[in-house]
């Protein structure tokens, strides 16, 4: 799928804010994990909005969670992205789904990149810009305190850790709140790091 730099990030988020209709696609996204055990669905602007637990029984141990919802939200992740390309595309979509994956890649900076951030660099003063990449990921913690979720430095889930004697007995529906929660909540410090000041001027 498409990875975009911090700066793009900062573009794209000004520009959403300014058009509504920017993203294109309104409805959210879903992919599950191969075994079916769980399913994440995210919305249009990549944030998690319902995790859903079919199979407990395959997540009771914290790496069987981890390795099962971050499968599930990378293929959640995907859905979006491929949506959101078919919104933008005005050129005939690929044949298959699995083409148009194969067609989505990285942005790739090129030496203009360099010297725009070369000048914006000379007119603050010769200081970096004012948002910064932040230098690590976050966490969100679910409201019971039993999961946690960790994103990278890029914002995308990386981690996700649970208590082992809680998660052995853990429902359903206690499995999903403190998924959704920690999801949630990581996101949310991560938003919270790409707008707050770290140096230059504003």
């Amino acid at each position: 799928m498409n990875v975009l730099d911090h700066h793009s990030r900062l573009v794209l988020a000004h520009r959403a804010a300014a058009r509504p209709d920017f993203w294109g696609p309104t409805e959210d996204a879903s992919g599950a994990d191969a075994s079916g055990a769980v399913e994440v669905v995210v919305d249009p602007a990549g944030l998690v909005r319902a995790v859903r637990v079919c199979d407990t029984g395959l997540l009771r141990t914290p790496e069987a969670l981890q390795a099962r919802v971050l499968e599930a939200h990378r293929a959640a992740d995907t859905a979006r992205a491929v949506a959101v390309q078919l919104a933008h595309s005005v050129e005939e979509p690929p044949a298959t789904p699995e083409a148009l994956v194969a067609s989505l890649r990285p942005r790739v900076r090129r030496p203009n990149d360099a010297v725009r951030h070369a000048r914006m660099v000379a007119d603050s003063g010769g200081t970096p810009p004012t948002h910064a990449p932040p230098p690590r990921g976050v966490q969100g913690l679910s409201e019971n305190g039993m999961v946690t979720v960790g994103t990278d430095a890029d914002g995308r889930p990386a981690t996700v850790l649970a208590d082992p004697a809680w998660l052995s007995a853990a429902t359903a529906g206690a499995l999903q709140q403190a998924l959704l929660q920690a999801f949630q909540r990581a996101f949310t410090q991560y938003a919270d790091t790409l707008t707050t000041p770290t140096g230059g001027t504003s």
